[in-house]
């Protein structure tokens, strides 16, 4: 591939969120066929996502399919062609949060036959777990410890009550997406089929935030989204959907051969009566009944830690608040010895502001929702929040922070190579710099052309020498 495409498509997948980029890359395994076709598909695709919709490929529509393809075949071009084939691509393997009007003129078990015919499926490297298989324990586990932590952000917090619906709950797609905050009276929600749930108290500071927006809808539409997110972040090698979860559930249930109860299958429900397992219930009551010798095991639990430190402090500011992040960091000892932990930190923390200060700017408009701030999590990706303009421009963002109130801070080669590239194509890269980020009046100054900017000076710094 020639330099030129490939600098064309570094800057065409930075456009588009992780998701849709793996289902892109998804899609194109299924045509492999040569270089050409490879290329054709692609801008096709390019061309239906960031020309024709500007939506990711999860947010495409029935109605936005009408929008675009032409209903007379005749007129079709091959580009059509090929933004149809992918969007029946997206259909057939759930990776459409809103599938409905599909099934009205593609039926998608005949569309699965046909793309297993065409291209062997198991051949290909398309995991067929991404559609139904459920959660493996180190996946779960994973989640687990996303959730664990103590978030203070009101979409974190949707997303943890979307989890718990779900998966401890047993509650339906469509009964949680009509859910709206007024339905929580006295610790207790009533959907709109009648079923009741009784709701963690952790839940109802989340519903107090929700009442006290100002948009008029307030409920969880938005699950399917808010679910894949949570599978981003506990870095799932595959899209988690509510499917997945809904399977899961039902494969972590098990059944007491004693009294028939179902019960999950995690330890503190279970003990080991003469190598068979019965439910803590009954344990006690077959101890009392057996007429001859009894041996009673409790099962030994064994925890592994499936989140490293590096990855906990990288999503620091997509789980917390900028004041609350700050007074974590207040709190903590100063210990020279984790000194660039603590930058590292410094940095999350300029993060969480400049995310709630483009909140705050965009607030009221269609793009409140769209600003991205897990950009930050891969570093690959050479900035760290995508926002927007008033008009929907997208503005993409490297955050730098500094607790003091120098006006210095350390551009990597990597980032300075993807601000020059963004420059090249007259894209919106620009430097958001926290001065006195752990002061009650932080100062942010935004630089919206670093590479040819009289007021900065670029030093080259020293090698780093490391003893082999």
């Amino acid at each position: 591939m020639a330099k030129r495409e490939v600098l064309n498509s570094e800057i065409t997948r930075s456009l588009l969120s992780g998701r849709t980029n793996n289902a892109i890359d998804d899609f194109l395994n299924y045509y492999k066929s040569s270089k050409r076709s490879q290329s054709s598909y692609r801008s096709g695709v390019n061309k239906l996502l960031l020309d024709d919709l500007a939506k990711e490929a999860h947010e495409i529509t029935f109605a936005d399919y009408m929008k675009v393809m032409p209903q007379n075949k005749n007129q079709r071009t091959p580009q059509d062609t090929y933004k149809e084939m992918f969007i029946k691509f997206l259909f057939v393997f759930d990776y459409l949060e809103d599938p409905r009007g599909f099934s009205s003129i593609w039926i998608k078990e005949d569309i699965i036959k046909g793309f297993t015919d065409r291209t062997e499926l198991k051949k290909r490297n398309i995991v067929t777990k991404n559609v139904s298989d459920s959660l493996t324990v180190p996946e779960l586990t994973a989640i687990q410890k996303v959730l664990d932590k103590d978030f203070t952000k009101l979409e974190l917090q949707k997303m943890d009550f979307c989890w718990y619906m779900l998966f401890q709950e047993g509650c339906i797609v469509e009964e949680l997406k009509e859910i709206k905050s007024e339905n929580l009276v006295n610790g207790v929600i009533i959907t709109n089929t009648g079923d009741e749930y009784i709701i963690p108290s952790r839940f109802y500071p989340m519903f107090e935030k929700l009442n006290e927006r100002e948009s008029g809808y307030t409920g969880f539409y938005t699950v399917n989204t808010l679910i894949a997110e949570l599978g981003e972040m506990a870095k799932l090698e595959r899209r988690l959907t509510p499917m997945i979860i809904k399977k899961t559930r039902n494969s972590s249930m098990v059944k007491c051969c004693n009294c028939g109860e179902t019960y999950w299958n995690t330890i503190n429900n279970w003990v080991a009566v003469n190598s068979r397992l019965v439910c803590v219930s009954c344990a006690e009551e077959i101890k009392k009944k057996l007429n001859f010798d009894h041996h009673i095991i409790n099962i030994p639990n064994q925890e592994f830690t499936s989140i490293s430190r590096e990855h906990e402090i990288n999503l620091s500011s997509v789980l917390y608040s900028y004041n609350e992040l700050k007074k974590r960091i207040k709190s903590k000892p100063i210990d020279y010895l984790k000194l660039h932990e603590l930058q590292i930190e410094i940095g999350k923390l300029g993060e969480a502001f400049v995310y709630e200060k483009e909140c705050e700017k965009l607030k009221g408009t269609k793009y409140e929702g769209k600003i991205d701030n897990k950009k930050a999590i891969d570093p690959k990706n050479g900035y760290d929040i995508l926002s927007f303009d008033i008009n929907g421009k997208p503005i993409y963002i490297e955050v730098k922070a500094t607790a003091g109130i120098e006006d210095r801070f350390y551009l990597s080669n990597h980032e300075y190579q993807t601000a020059e590239k963004m420059k090249e194509n007259n894209m919106n890269y620009a430097i958001y710099f926290v001065k006195e980020v752990m002061s009650d009046n932080p100062k942010l100054i935004k630089i919206h052309d670093i590479i040819d900017n009289e007021e900065y000076n670029f030093e080259e710094m020293n090698w780093k020498v490391t003893r082999v």
